[in-house]
């Protein structure tokens, strides 16, 4: 899966879970037509951010400062897991190309692989990660986007 097709899938399942899509504000660098992202700040009313990220940590953390009620990492690669300690937003997913990650903070603070891309595991996943990744009850392949 593509940076694009990452985005496009990240943007549907941000609307999906948002009870007005309208709040959703997409980073510039994620939206090349810049039809979701009028401006470098974000705005007032915003209740999730889709944000480009390279690095998480074992907390939830990515390095990039963002004030958001909710953030979602889009990684252009390979995620890179920091064993140490970031200082930025807190993420709910983190989309990459052959995963889809959440931060789920019950029962127990940690990462969770929720879905794979086809041909690969979660132990796939787990294996490139400096800390525990669960796989998640709910765990299933990477859906393709709608055209």
């Amino acid at each position: 899966m593509d940076l694009a097709a990452l985005v496009q899938l990240a943007i549907a399942d941000a609307r999906a879970s948002l009870a007005d899509p309208s709040t959703l504000w997409l980073a510039p660098e994620l939206d090349p037509s810049n039809v979701l992202a009028p401006s470098r700040t974000v705005v007032d009313g915003v209740a999730l951010v889709l944000i480009p990220i390279e690095a998480v940590d074992a907390s939830g953390h990515t390095s990039i400062e963002v004030d958001a009620p909710r953030v979602w990492g889009v990684c252009d690669g390979s995620v890179r897991f920091v064993d140490g300690v970031l200082r930025g937003a807190r993420l709910e997913r983190v989309y990459m190309h052959d995963a889809m990650l959440s931060f789920d903070v019950e029962p127990v603070a940690a990462w969770h692989v929720r879905r794979v891309a086809r041909g690969v595991s979660a132990r796939d996943v787990q294996r490139t990660c400096a800390f525990p990744l669960f796989a998640a009850p709910d765990l299933a392949p990477m859906r393709a986007v709608e055209p």
